[in-house]
């Protein structure tokens, strides 16, 4: 699964204003210790120190995103988690530090290296936000989905609905269409839906429930409450945590999937 700043607007614009803000926390943390600094210097500091934290964090997501927790004992994961915290932070201070020597003079930069036990704690804190965060976010949802929510019983239409044979998408002034062999997975999106394809990805505002209803039960499966997934683009299964699944796709990404899901899938597959 990608990075939620990347794949979605409305993360993005939180992950951009989180930065915004740990770029400011960070400037006026060391504002008070270095009166004698000007404060656009110290701003230029804190936007280094939290830009390279926040490219930083999209490989650290797909590390809490694939590593199975439940295969280690409490102690382990202690170690695991504190372990990648140092690395973190390493990695972090290193890069940072280089980058800040090249764009600030070099008396600025020897008074702005000693805030090294300020920024330690900053990286810390971070990491901890980050760490719950990611976890929340890959967790939470799929705990919510691992059973699938009976629809209530209510009068619904049964006569059958004609299937897509392609999905139009109008961007702007101009109108695409994909035909369904190219689509990989749809992916829900609140109030919209990305679709994957070999070409790239498109937001149609649709709810997954009509597209489920829509495309053609022996070419898409639901693997997932945000997931519809093209048949042909399966790849295999693979055990994740207990009671839950990753799906690999032939283009290299993976999915979670819920339980039920995982039955679909195997029912499909004829497992």
């Amino acid at each position: 699964m990608l990075h939620p700043a990347i794949r979605n607007y409305g993360y993005a614009i939180v992950y951009v204003l989180l930065f915004i803000v740990v770029t400011s926390a960070m400037a006026l943390s060391l504002y008070p210790f270095y009166l004698h600094i000007s404060l656009g210097w110290l701003l230029l500091d804190a936007l280094v120190f939290a830009a390279i934290y926040a490219v930083i964090g999209i490989p650290l997501w797909m590390v809490i995103q694939f590593v199975d927790f439940s295969k280690y004992t409490v102690i382990q994961q202690v170690i695991y988690m504190v372990s990648l915290c140092l690395f973190t932070l390493f990695v972090w201070l290193a890069i940072s530090y280089v980058l800040l020597y090249l764009l600030v003079p070099i008396d600025i930069f020897d008074v702005l290296v000693n805030a090294i036990f300020v920024r330690i704690v900053v990286g810390v804190l971070l990491y901890i936000c980050v760490w719950q965060l990611y976890k929340s976010l890959l967790f939470g949802v799929n705990n919510e989905d691992s059973i699938i929510e009976k629809a209530p019983e209510t009068p619904i239409d049964n006569s059958p609905k004609p299937m897509l044979e392609k999905v139009v998408i109008k961007e702007g002034s101009t109108i695409r269409v994909i035909p369904l062999q190219d689509i990989v997975y749809l992916q829900a999106e609140g109030d919209y839906v990305m679709i994957r394809t070999l070409d790239g990805s498109f937001i149609k505002e649709q709810t997954m429930k009509s597209f489920e209803q829509e495309l053609p039960p022996q070419q898409f499966v639901r693997v997932h409450r945000s997931y519809i997934v093209a048949v042909a683009a399966l790849k295999g299964v693979e055990l994740y945590e207990k009671q839950q699944y990753l799906l690999h796709l032939k283009n290299g990404e993976k999915i979670k999937m819920s339980i039920n899901g995982y039955k679909l899938v195997k029912q499909q597959l004829a497992l």
